[in-house]
């Protein structure tokens, strides 16, 4: 059995962590998830302008129909 140096097991985990960062960055599985989270909070955004929007058109309506009710 041959016995490593301190050298050789550091060149070892360097070169398999160097390894896992290689197929780390070449992954691209999670890419439909982090896709489709952004278009979820663009949608959350889109809807929230929506309902802010729609009680001003609600109050504006409102107050025109209050003009030409008196």
């Amino acid at each position: 059995m041959r016995s490593t140096t301190r050298v050789e097991r550091k060149t070892s985990v360097q070169f398999r962590l160097a390894l896992m960062a290689r197929r780390f960055a070449a992954d691209c599985s999670g890419a439909s998830a982090v896709e489709y989270t952004v278009l979820a909070l663009v949608v959350i955004a889109i809807a929230a302008v929506v309902f802010q929007i729609g009680g001003s058109v609600t109050a504006m309506y409102e107050r025109v129909e209050g003009l030409f009710t008196n």
